[in-house]
């Protein structure tokens, strides 16, 4: 049966809390947790996903099987290119992680992003086989990075390179940090007066291309004509 995935928002919290219950009682819940979380807790995960930072549901037959989330990444803004990945596959919706993936990979490119992370547990073989085979690379293993059931257990860290558009991002960064935007200004007036100097002017009919300025030949006065004789 086909799965409908769509945006999940705060009236879905049971059932993602459900599936995250369903990933606890079977031991490779990612982010480690071995208690549901409580009402308050997930509305306050709800209020740090932002329009960027969506999540989604998976569906069949009207039931949420699995679903996946674009979170804030944990560094400051010079990283609003990198998000980090997480999905969450319920008993039903087992071998869905490889579509789940992917369709995050196209959400964060569709948003502008420019690379996702993970973090994986090291021995959750299934979803780093998954995620390896979707393109993902690892980065390095995290040794005793998370404390699981009174045991400090390895993470294993992997990125997803994307093709991001650089003209999106540069008006992402101007429109979120002026201080952005007053450095593209003066690269912009840095760049015209280069080539200015260097006898350049932008192209009438495409105004990204630069041509060579038209040269202005001086005209010739009739002081500067001279007659010659021929030599006898």
């Amino acid at each position: 049966m086909a799965v409908t995935i769509r945006r999940a928002g705060r009236q879905d919290w049971q059932e993602l809390d459900c599936i995250m219950g369903e990933e606890i009682d079977a031991g490779h819940v990612p982010g480690l947790e071995i208690v549901p979380l409580k009402e308050e807790e997930w509305m306050e995960w709800f209020d740090s996903h932002g329009s960027r930072h969506p999540v989604f549901a998976g569906e069949r037959d009207g039931r949420m099987i699995c679903w996946a989330d674009l979170a804030v990444s944990r560094w400051s803004y010079p990283f609003d290119h990198v998000v980090e990945a997480t999905i969450h596959i319920g008993t039903e919706g087992r071998g869905l992680e490889r579509p789940l993936l992917r369709f995050l990979e196209q959400q964060a490119t569709a948003l502008g992003y420019g690379k996702v992370m993970m973090l994986v547990r090291a021995d959750d073989r299934n979803l780093l086989h998954n995620c390896r085979c979707c393109g993902y690379r690892d980065v390095g293993v995290l040794r005793g990075h998370g404390f699981y059931l009174g045991r400090l257990v390895d993470m294993v860290l992997l990125e997803r390179l994307l093709s991001p558009n650089l003209e999106q991002l540069r008006e992402y960064y101007c429109d979120h940090y002026p201080f952005y935007q007053e450095y593209f200004l003066r690269q912009q007036q840095a760049l015209e007066e280069e080539m200015h100097r260097n006898g350049m002017i932008r192209s009438p009919q495409d105004p990204s291309k630069w041509i060579p300025a038209p040269r202005e030949v001086p005209e010739e006065s009739a002081g500067d004509t001279m007659e010659w004789e021929p030599i006898r």
